[in-house]
């Protein structure tokens, strides 16, 4: 799933917990169907969220909530080096 943060921001994380919801229930009732008409086993796993990258990037959304977090933790740690320098050398 990409874009994860902007549409929480747009439509609110209830809506985001709906739409998810909805959408895995879609899934589990598509799967029963298919499998059903192809005679088969119905799908152990059937949903599955792969690092998206630099692909989300194309279609303007961020690269994922994991990036976005570890920029703000590793700016957040450049940020306390200098204000500790800062300090050491007044």
């Amino acid at each position: 799933m990409t874009g994860i943060v902007q549409f929480i921001g747009k439509h609110g994380l209830d809506n985001f917990k709906v739409w998810c919801e909805d959408g895995y229930s879609f899934l589990k009732k598509y799967d029963k169907d298919i499998s059903k008409v192809l005679k088969i086993a119905e799908s152990i796993k059937i949903t599955s969220i792969k690092p998206s990258g630099t692909v989300s990037l194309l279609g303007g959304a961020t690269p994922g909530i994991i990036v976005n977090y570890f920029y703000s933790l590793l700016f957040s740690y450049f940020n306390s080096l200098s204000f500790i320098r800062h300090s050491l050398s007044s």
